[in-house]
């Protein structure tokens, strides 16, 4: 039998982009796999990113948003929600960023919609 790798991932510009429920998002190359840059953060980053005009954005139950360079993975901003500490799965961002025209949407654990202009 034959080996398949799925990888949940966001694609812009031959660059992966690539969540991981170890607490990190992680840029590879789309052909090789090679490694760019790694971005820890707090807690799960469990959804997918968001990638527009070289910009990543990834949601972290850590109750931070964050936007990150595509090339670099520096920090450009974050943005913290709300959080209900009783229950763990309640805090944070667990679904993905969209970006339409420019503007960011996301909703939180915490059932906050946001909309951010980036």
């Amino acid at each position: 039998m034959g080996h398949l790798d799925v990888i949940a991932g966001s694609y812009e510009r031959e660059s992966l982009f690539r969540p991981a429920a170890t607490a990190m998002c992680t840029a590879v190359t789309a052909d090789t796999g090679v490694e760019l840059w790694k971005v820890q953060t707090k807690d799960v980053v469990h959804a997918s990113p968001a990638v527009f005009n070289n910009t990543v954005y990834i949601g972290s139950w850590d109750s931070y948003l964050y936007a990150l360079n595509g090339e670099t993975g520096e920090e450009k901003w974050t943005f913290k929600a709300g959080e209900d500490n009783t229950i763990h799965n309640q805090v944070g961002f667990q679904s993905s960023p969209a970006v339409v025209d420019g503007v960011v949407y996301v909703d939180a654990a915490t059932a906050t919609s946001m909309r951010s202009t980036p």
